[in-house]
């Protein structure tokens, strides 16, 4: 019987390495996103996809579910540490060819007044940062951004001025800059069904309401940001930053290519405002009403425009 000759390593090892590889590969990648936006905690259940459920409490007072909800964010968020430093912008200045000369803007501009973000801030609440008006929905609000990052959902349960009020106020979580150069930019409003804050989204379920008023727009201390809607549909209640992780190049572009398939068959849907992996998304979100499940009804739409606002003093 002739010996047999040495073979390289054997298959089943060599198959076992580049599982290993790949899994220490995902963990590093996560470990540079949390360390690089203060989310390094010990939440368990931030370690699995299935379970990063969005918990900002925008959610139906009618519904029951209200305190479940908010011991379950408790749980799963037990220590949701300090947020990011905006001296440290991970996100590059917004595209030259973004910005709107006098004649591009007409075309699209918004029919309403500047925003004096400024004045707002002395007079209503320092933690108003932005303004958001989606015309013909009554959506005309001041964003607001809590500063005590373990209450992130605050206003989900206060308003404009930080007093308790069951239609809270639109918010984002710390998980986003204040200067919407996120790749993926949340706004979270209630829907209490009485018309007020985020009520009125599901108006883009019809088609020619939703081909018919395309533009969304945001304004800062300083711009005027004009956004087009691409799609608007149902989706579960997963944390879409968090789940996605959006903030990293690559699996921006990831999530990019998912939503081809994300909104599904009653979708609203624009291909020729489809966003691309270098543009900004501008999703809004409120909870179905009366859904058990915590489902979600989103608006997303694409920077189309800057435009430069005059200085506020």
């Amino acid at each position: 019987m002739s010996r047999r000759k040495k073979k390289g390593m054997p298959t089943g090892i060599l198959i076992a390495l580049v599982v290993i590889a790949a899994v220490l590969c995902l963990v590093l990648v996560t470990v540079m996103y949390m360390d690089n936006h203060g989310q390094l905690g010990n939440s368990e259940n931030e370690n699995l996809p299935a379970d990063v459920t969005d918990t900002n409490e925008n959610t139906d007072a009618d519904t029951g579910t209200d305190e479940k909800k908010e011991a379950d964010a408790e749980e799963a968020e037990t220590e949701v540490v300090s947020a990011m430093d905006t001296e440290e912008l991970a996100f590059p200045n917004f595209d030259n060819g973004l910005y709107l000369d006098d004649e591009k803007f007409k075309a699209i501009a918004p029919g309403h007044d500047d925003v004096n973000i400024k004045k707002l801030q002395d007079e209503e609440n320092p933690e108003i940062y932005a303004w958001l008006y989606v015309p013909h929905t009554g959506i005309d609000y001041p964003v607001l951004q809590h500063e005590d990052h373990d209450d992130y959902a605050f206003y989900s349960s206060h308003n404009e001025k930080g007093e308790p009020d069951d239609k809270g106020a639109l918010n984002t979580e710390y998980f986003n800059l204040k200067e919407f150069k996120d790749y993926l930019t949340v706004i979270y409003g209630r829907n209490i069904g009485d018309g007020t804050m985020f009520s009125n989204l599901e108006l883009y379920r019809d088609p020619a309401f939703f081909k018919d008023n395309p533009y969304i727009y945001v304004y800062t201390k300083d711009e005027l940001l004009v956004y087009k809607t691409f799609a608007a549909y149902e989706f579960d209640d997963v944390h879409l930053i968090l789940f996605y992780v959006t903030s990293v190049d690559f699996m921006y572009e990831e999530y990019i290519k998912a939503l081809e398939d994300i909104p599904g068959i009653d979708a609203n849907v624009d291909k020729t405002a489809w966003p691309g992996k270098d543009d900004r998304i501008l999703t809004l979100s409120t909870y179905l009403r009366n859904d058990p499940n915590g489902r979600r009804y989103l608006v997303q739409a694409r920077l189309v425009g800057v435009r430069k606002l005059n200085e506020q003093e």
